[in-house]
């Protein structure tokens, strides 16, 4: 068995090498996901522990979960796509700045048009989107908004699956 140092060094390598474009595209999209998920999901558990959230009580709509998990994440992507483009063009050759510059724009925007709650929440998957967009740019603008749309469909998906399994 690997000493945690061990796992931790895998795992930054296996996280740079999917940002930096050396590993597979579905490779590259699992990566995201996780990353995105996982402390958005402990963040999340930590909220309804505290009180501050709770599971949705929803009934499941086939068309809620076609925007939620399709149309959203295409249309929100093309936002921080353009955000991305104006941070390229401000901040060029400062990607750290690029990507934080567009990641927080497009938390502000959750919160402008939502809440600020939303903004907070939405703060870590959108700096990991924008890590996608930004990184993968100058291999394909096209490939690293496919990818990033897809990180972020199964982003929301996993969202949707778990108001989907919160017990009535």
């Amino acid at each position: 068995m690997r000493s945690r140092s061990e796992a931790l060094e895998s795992f930054g390598a296996w996280l740079e090498a999917a940002v930096a474009g050396r590993a597979s595209t579905p490779r590259t999209i699992l990566i995201g996901w996780v990353v995105a998920v996982v402390p958005s999901l402990a963040l999340f558990g930590a909220q309804i522990a505290l009180g501050s959230a709770s599971l949705p009580r929803t009934r499941f709509s086939s068309s809620f979960a076609v925007y939620s998990v399709v149309l959203a994440p295409v249309v929100e992507t093309l936002l921080l796509l353009a955000l991305a483009w104006v941070a390229r063009a401000v901040f060029p050759r400062r990607p750290v700045m690029q990507i934080a510059v567009t990641g927080i724009a497009f938390a502000v925007v959750h919160g402008i048009t939502g809440s600020w709650d939303q903004a907070a929440n939405v703060a870590w998957p959108a700096l990991v989107y924008a890590a996608i967009l930004i990184v993968r740019w100058a291999q394909s603008p096209a490939a690293a908004f496919g990818i990033a749309v897809a990180v972020h469909a199964l982003y929301n998906g996993t969202f949707f699956a778990v108001a989907l399994l919160a017990p009535d």
